[in-house]
């Protein structure tokens, strides 16, 4: 039997040229998505040789995007800071302009229906640029306040008050004054004062907290008999060594006045202490000199069950054993029991300092808070002048200290007023600026530096549409003339060899 057979190839070869072809569809296929997608290949193994160094600048573009997005946050607040700066800036100066227009006026003589017209004028003035300080101060940014420190989430200032009537009630300008030193202004340190017993008592103390002695005095007090001369007191060589500049006492004469007097400077070798010109100490003996932990005003009252809430102090005792408020309690009495008294002070944020990474190696501060003593020294002196009192007396000294300090919250001399802080608004909006200016310059360079690093991956990764459509035409070529081999492979046979 004969046996013929009309094929030459073998299932080995046919095998061989289906396995080309379908990868000479597979160039077709990639030349193809090059072509649509202008890029080399959808993974890094397609180029392998330059993967490492793309990898490595898409971290770096993404590394800078990250920064740049924050940094451009950063920014904002900044210049969220700025236009508030320049704000509380033009309110300090115009109160000084307002304030000026006391100096004219002889406080030491009867005043006129005029004079005292244009004290109240002022007083108003006052009060309106410091709800101002308060309303440019408590700028949020991104939902943040600017100006609390590391507290965002607390409106920094707080002036409780809606008029000038309500201040006052407060700060009668008499009983209670406003802060005079910045030691005063700021401090918040809250007393726990252990054992005390709460009780209304007839007017005008209509309310005491006591407990024992010393635990409302900051110091021991200091006794013996000084003559007021000039706002001084002289007492013997190292007498006073112990009071410092800026310090709130509580002064009494022999016959139980007493009067809240803030320090203004102690002589080198302790024997006199001079005090800032409001109150006037006139010509009286002085008896002893005390040292309350907290001046009179408003405090926040807690542990004390019903009884919590914010009073008015009104006095301390010498030996700090009771504080005295303005104010009855709700429910005095019963046995002693362990309270918490806070002074209530206008800064509500905190001393923590915001800083801004503005990239791997450099870091601003951006610690510019509200209580700054460039902001602290005007709020200061717009309170003294819309405080109560104003027109009863010669008030001169207390005009003359408030233009002192808003002059110094503008432009700060250390030759003028060399206890009070350095800053000024001046120096807040230059710091300010500063960064602004540093933050942008570092956004532009990440930006172009960016964009170069963006630029760089593309030539890696992309590729030339003319260069992708003749890579694309040659593949398919050769895939249709390896199509055409294939089928004239395929009918081939021994009858057409014979």
């Amino acid at each position: 039997m004969a046996i013929t057979s009309d094929r030459v190839g073998t299932f080995a070869q046919n095998n061989s040229l289906t396995n080309r072809l379908m990868a000479s569809q597979k160039r077709v296929a990639d030349a193809s998505i090059q072509f649509t997608t202008k890029m080399r290949s959808q993974d890094y193994a397609g180029i392998s040789s330059q993967s490492f160094r793309l990898v490595s600048m898409e971290n770096q573009a993404n590394r800078l995007s990250a920064f740049n997005t924050s940094n451009t946050v950063a920014y904002a607040r900044l210049q969220t800071m700025s236009t508030s700066v320049e704000a509380v800036q033009k309110t300090v100066s115009d109160f000084r302009d307002a304030l000026g227009e006391l100096s004219a006026i002889d406080m030491s003589q009867p005043l006129t229906a005029e004079d005292q017209s244009k004290i109240q004028d002022v007083q108003n003035r006052a009060f309106e640029a410091l709800k101002s300080m308060e309303y440019y101060l408590n700028t949020q940014a991104d939902g943040r306040y600017v100006f609390s420190g590391g507290k965002t989430d607390v409106a920094p200032i707080s002036i409780p008050f809606s008029t000038l009537e309500e201040f006052q009630a407060v700060y009668d300008g008499t009983t209670v004054t406003y802060p005079q030193s910045r030691a005063s202004h700021v401090d918040n340190t809250q007393v726990a004062a252990s054992g005390v017993t709460l009780a209304n008592g007839p007017a005008p103390a209509p309310a005491t907290i006591t407990g024992a002695a010393g635990t409302f005095s900051a110091q021991a007090s200091i006794t013996g008999s000084w003559t007021a001369a000039n706002q001084t007191l002289t007492g013997a060589s190292g007498q006073f060594s112990s009071v410092q500049a800026g310090t709130l006492v509580r002064l009494e004469d022999g016959s139980s006045n007493h009067y809240f007097a803030t320090v203004d400077s102690v002589a080198t070798d302790g024997s006199s202490v001079t005090f800032k010109a409001d109150p006037d100490l006139g010509t009286a003996t002085y008896t002893t000199m005390s040292f309350p932990k907290f001046a009179p005003g408003q405090i926040t009252l807690t542990g004390a069950g019903a009884n919590n809430g914010t009073y008015t102090v009104t006095d301390i005792a010498a030996d700090g054993s009771s504080i005295t408020l303005g104010s009855p309690l709700p429910s005095p009495g019963g046995p002693t029991i362990d309270v918490n008294v806070a002074p209530k002070i206008y800064y509500q944020g905190d001393d923590m300092t915001y800083q801004q990474r503005l990239d791997d190696t450099r870091t601003i501060t951006m610690g510019v808070n509200a209580k700054d003593p460039a902001f602290e020294k005007a709020i200061r002196a717009m309170g003294m002048i819309a405080q109560g009192d104003l027109d009863v007396g010669d008030k001169s000294g207390r005009v003359a200290e408030a233009m002192n300090l808003l002059s110094d919250a503008l432009d700060h001399s250390d030759a003028v007023n060399p206890d009070e802080g350095r800053s000024d608004i001046g120096d807040v909006a230059q710091l300010i600026g500063l960064n602004a200016s540093t933050v942008k310059t570092t956004m532009n360079e990440q930006k172009e530096y960016q964009s170069f690093l963006l630029t760089r991956s593309s030539d890696i990764e992309g590729i030339d549409s003319t260069e992708a459509a003749a890579i694309l035409n040659a593949e398919y070529n050769a895939l249709e003339t390896s199509y055409a081999a294939f089928a004239r492979i395929s009918q081939l046979s021994l009858t057409k060899y014979i």
